[in-house]
């Protein structure tokens, strides 16, 4: 495993182990709100700096969109403007490395979209799972989908010397999954 895969598996773990990343607003660090334009403000660390949860430095920097997330992350990035039955939506990124949003439902099921730099799987997801297959999406990427054979978990693919991933906690049928890449491009 890669230096690269190990900070990216490490900082899940912290992240996971601790909770939800706070994405941070523009009137100050705020988490991300649903359809309305309500937020709570929470205290985060600076932008330039490194999240510790638990001891464990979480390498994830709480973003308040995509330009911010590309700015970081070093190249441009387009997500999803909104994931079905997920209505919660924050940026985060790793400096140089990797861009995240993450849109939660309302029981905590969550569906990240990654962009990273270099080719290698960026996913975080190392479980085997019962089906894996490629499909050719419209843009002209080869797309891996894992899952058990009805759902899809996680699907990865690359273009244009980066790494992309989309992974769905409780699962997203393929066709919901290939519109999400198609959008992330």
């Amino acid at each position: 495993m890669s230096y690269a895969h190990k900070a990216i598996a490490a900082a899940l773990t912290a992240a996971l182990g601790a909770g939800s990343l706070v994405a941070c607003g523009a009137s100050g660090n705020q988490p991300a709100s649903t359809a309305a334009a309500t937020t709570t403000a929470a205290t985060t660390a600076p932008a330039t700096s490194a999240q510790t949860h638990g001891g464990v430095a979480n390498p994830f920097v709480p973003c308040s969109d995509a330009t911010e997330v590309g700015k970081l992350a070093g190249f441009s990035v387009t997500f999803p403007e909104g994931v079905s039955g997920y209505p919660q939506r924050e940026f985060s990124a790793i400096e140089g490395q990797l861009a995240q949003a993450m849109y939660t439902d309302d029981a905590g099921k969550r569906v990240l979209v990654r962009k990273g730099a270099g080719t290698e799987d960026v996913s975080g997801d190392y479980n085997e799972y019962a089906s894996s297959t490629t499909v050719d999406a419209a843009n002209g990427a080869t797309v891996t989908l894992k899952g058990d054979g009805q759902l899809v978990y996680v699907a990865t693919w690359v273009q244009d010397g980066h790494a992309f991933a989309i992974d769905a906690d409780a699962g997203l049928d393929q066709g919901t999954i290939v519109n999400l890449v198609l959008q992330t491009m």
